[in-house]
């Protein structure tokens, strides 16, 4: 079954479009699930995600099992021919995913066995990488910094994702001095769970966890040193993402949460302060996902 969407189909040949996929498919022969009692049909949809580019989604019994993207350039037999070799690709990895559940199912369950049957379970997952803007506002009012950040993150279609990060932030610290200056380089590992809106737009919430070294520039005033220590911090992260390509999306949200480790020294005027506390912030990045579906 093919069903094709009101914007989709004004960019392709939906009958051509359908006839390739039939014939394309045809002999991926997909198994049925365990345990059902018939042999549930495919059901591709195409959807629009710009001007220059659809999405191509494989769904069974109502749930979804992959999804390609593929360019609108070109005439329309060369487009309904990319659509169709996306909808064969994506019949026969779930064959693959399903002769793989047969197995497992069909396996002993002794403890030997066990261990087989979960190496024959598939983990689909894919690796990204990002590249940004964070800022933060520490005490909120004790020190301010900015600056770039990576990361590398691994992402599982089930929507969990684990990232490590760096960043190297600079500012000023006034609780301190009108000219002490703050640097903080820190390394992060993230935890988020994406929540897909449409198929270019998702949420995703998490926690984040971070040590950092970092420089307070002239603590006590012009003629003092450097204080050079170190630092944590627990953060709650929300993002909003934007597919804006076939292999970028755009992420934007803020951070709330905790410096775990206080930075203490004198001010200028001999006064014992810190940095710590409540930690505000927030985060702009580019993300290339090479292998998007």
């Amino acid at each position: 079954m093919v069903d094709v969407s009101r914007d989709a189909a004004t960019l392709i040949d939906p009958r051509a479009t359908e006839r390739l996929i039939e014939l394309e498919t045809a002999d991926v022969d997909v198994p049925a699930p365990p345990g059902a009692g018939f042999h549930p049909p495919l059901y591709f949809r195409i959807l629009v995600l710009s001007q220059t580019s659809l999405r191509v989604e494989l769904w069974e019994l109502g749930k979804q099992y992959g999804a390609r993207s593929v360019s609108t350039v070109g005439s329309d037999n060369l487009k309904a021919r990319r659509i169709a070799l996306a909808a064969a690709e994506l019949a026969r990895r779930l064959r693959q995913q399903r002769l793989a559940e047969i197995a497992a199912a069909q396996a002993p369950k002794s403890g030997e066995d066990e261990s087989a049957k979960r190496a024959l379970l598939p983990i689909y997952g894919r690796f990204t990488f990002g590249a940004g803007v964070r800022a933060a506002g520490i005490g909120p009012s004790s020190a301010w910094v900015v600056g770039p950040s990576i990361d590398t993150t691994l992402r599982f279609s089930s929507g969990p994702r684990l990232s490590l990060g760096a960043a190297w932030l600079v500012g000023q610290a006034p609780e301190f001095g009108a000219s002490s200056s703050a640097r903080w380089a820190d390394a992060s590992l993230t935890y988020l769970h994406g929540f897909p809106l449409t198929p270019s737009f998702e949420l995703s919430a998490g926690l984040s966890a971070a040590v950092g070294a970092v420089r307070i520039g002239e603590p006590h005033g012009p003629a003092s040193a450097p204080l050079d220590t170190w630092s944590s911090s627990a953060v709650l992260l929300m993002r909003a993402e934007v597919r804006i390509g076939p292999f970028f999306s755009l992420a934007a949200g803020p951070d709330v949460g905790v410096v775990l480790s206080p930075i203490s020294t004198t001010n200028e005027a001999g006064e014992r302060r810190q940095i710590g506390g409540l930690w505000l912030g927030g985060a702009l990045a580019v993300t290339i996902d090479p292998e998007a579906p």
